[in-house]
């Protein structure tokens, strides 16, 4: 489970609650990481923490910053074990993919990034237009999903990093901020 806290300046998210372990991390009024239960966090991210995502089955968590980098965590020795930079813009939308191990951050740079072990992007979705909103790996799928802020949808193959399909909801969607992937269908709302 996932808990949250907040006592004085800066909030305690507390992830993986179970009877044998916990981990806990603190964010500062602005969701930049202060420190973990191992210690001070000097120069993890510089800005505002805007997702976090569990890379399940290992022991590691993701968190994407406006600063425009993604550190990994590993939540037993509760410190970061990667620094992933490349997006040139703020980094605010994070998904995973076990069955390829592969991470996707999504950024207001207009590209979303296929991370895997190294601390370079493993491959760069490019094609759209204007900022993203996310990016969703269809569960169960060799399959992930991107949006930009004009509805222009794409989804690619995780084999090959290459657009497969690419549609637009027609007349736009105004003020359009995010999607989900969700269902058995897997439908797009």
């Amino acid at each position: 489970s996932v808990n949250f806290s907040s006592s004085g300046p800066s909030s305690t998210i507390t992830s993986v609650s179970s009877p044998v372990m916990e981990y806990g991390y603190n964010f500062g009024p602005d969701l930049s990481l202060i420190s973990s239960r191992s210690g001070p966090s000097e120069g993890v991210h510089k800005d505002m923490v805007m997702d976090l995502k569990f890379m399940h089955p290992s022991t590691q968590l993701a968190s994407a910053s406006l600063d425009g980098n993604i550190s990994i965590w590993d939540l037993h020795i509760g410190s970061i074990t990667q620094q992933l930079k490349g997006h040139t813009k703020g980094v605010f939308g994070l998904s995973y993919a076990p069955s390829y191990k592969l991470l996707f951050s999504a950024s207001f740079d207009r590209d979303a990034y296929a991370w895997s072990a190294g601390d370079v992007p493993a491959f760069k979705l490019r094609g759209h237009h204007n900022s993203l909103v996310g990016v969703e790996v269809i569960e169960g799928s060799s399959q992930v999903v991107t949006a930009d802020r004009d509805a222009v949808f794409k989804l690619w193959d995780i084999r090959t990093f290459e657009c497969v399909q690419t549609f637009k909801h027609v007349g736009g969607i105004p003020n359009f901020a995010s999607f989900s992937v969700c269902g058995p269908e897997q439908r797009i709302i």
